[in-house]
């Protein structure tokens, strides 16, 4: 069946999800539904009605190190070693897709989810997080690497685009060269 043949509706139900971490396949089309959690740090399987603040009861997993931590090494094989004891888990649980690792660079120390990425130089950034990319998906588990570049300034995150002076974004990206970071994480085949 070719996706054109999918109704409107068809297509749009796909884009719902089924629950907070299920997707919803299609039968007829032969598209399974597949599961994701939050994965940079650990596999979060939520059990019954899931939700988005972790609140809700888990399956047992390994909680590994932030990827602070994991940069301070500055080892990319540490973090691949890492990433393949995830996918592993990932797998176990019925995990389909890891939703990580947070691909961004540290510039405010105010950030409240600095402990999600490696590093505030993107070239120590971009070799760790492929390390665990490749690694999740040497397990046949999807990493799905989060990038919160176009929220660059901390003052602003959270409000409407458009929030931010402008140019203010542009500067910061050029400023850090965390422009290419994702090309950074591609270019090692992860």
């Amino acid at each position: 069946m070719e996706l054109e043949e999918l109704s409107v509706l068809e297509k749009a139900a796909m884009l719902s999800g089924a629950s907070e971490w299920d997707s919803r396949g299609n039968e007829r089309a032969g598209i399974p539904s597949f599961v994701m959690s939050d994965g940079p740090h650990g596999v979060r399987r939520q059990l019954g009605a899931g939700d988005h603040l972790g609140l809700g009861q888990s399956k047992p997993a390994t909680c590994f190190p932030t990827a602070g931590t994991v940069a301070n090494s500055w080892d990319p094989a540490l973090a691949e070693e890492m990433g393949e004891a995830l996918g592993k888990e990932a797998h176990d649980l019925d995990v389909n897709v890891l939703l990580g690792p947070g691909l961004n660079i540290k510039r405010n120390p105010l950030c409240g989810r600095n402990f999600e990425y490696y590093s505030e130089d993107p070239q120590v950034a971009g070799h760790m997080a492929a390390g665990l990319v490749k690694g999740i998906q040497s397990n046949g588990i999807s990493a799905c690497p989060g990038s919160r570049l176009p929220g660059l300034p901390e003052a602003f995150r959270g409000q409407q685009p458009g929030a931010a002076p402008p140019g203010l974004e542009q500067r910061h990206r050029r400023a850090h060269d965390a422009r290419d970071l994702p090309d950074r994480v591609r270019d090692h085949r992860a």
